[in-house]
């Protein structure tokens, strides 16, 4: 490897490139072929259109997030397990513990509703309305 100095162009160096045991950090260039090893922790090498950089080329260190899904538009089933004495619960179509009341993924038998509050009034109408749902107050 030679190394040139940035202003004038003249030699600053020769050496040998090796593999680096210092991982680069958020928004330094990085080189793919290091894998997991390019980045510190949590980040990944990608092209400077945010697109990951798999096992080639070099990029910058950055970090990918998924955005995250608001469930508030989720219908509504009643879980028979749920609720005092087995009564049962309204609870959203969504992956458990995701978001706000989320139950899990309907089966194709239940009945969806578009609200917790169609769902309580037609499944469990006997039922106070701050016991109808797992999560009170229920957040939209």
């Amino acid at each position: 490897m030679v190394a040139l100095d940035d202003v004038s162009g003249k030699v600053k160096g020769m050496g040998t490139c090796t593999k680096s045991l210092v991982k680069a950090v958020f928004g330094q260039i990085c080189d793919a072929s290091y894998g997991k090893d390019s980045c510190l922790d949590g980040l990944v090498c990608m092209d400077l259109k945010g697109r990951l950089l798999n096992g080639k080329g070099n990029g910058v260190c950055g970090r990918v997030t998924t955005p995250a899904i608001n469930y508030s538009g989720s219908t509504w089933y009643v879980d028979y397990n749920l609720g005092p004495q087995g009564q049962g619960q309204c609870v959203r179509d969504c992956p458990l513990g995701k978001f706000n009341n989320c139950g899990g993924n309907a089966e194709n038998y239940d009945e969806l509703y578009t609200s917790w509050q169609e769902c309580c009034k037609e499944k469990l109408w006997w039922v106070n309305t701050s016991e109808c749902v797992p999560d009170w107050p229920v957040v939209d």
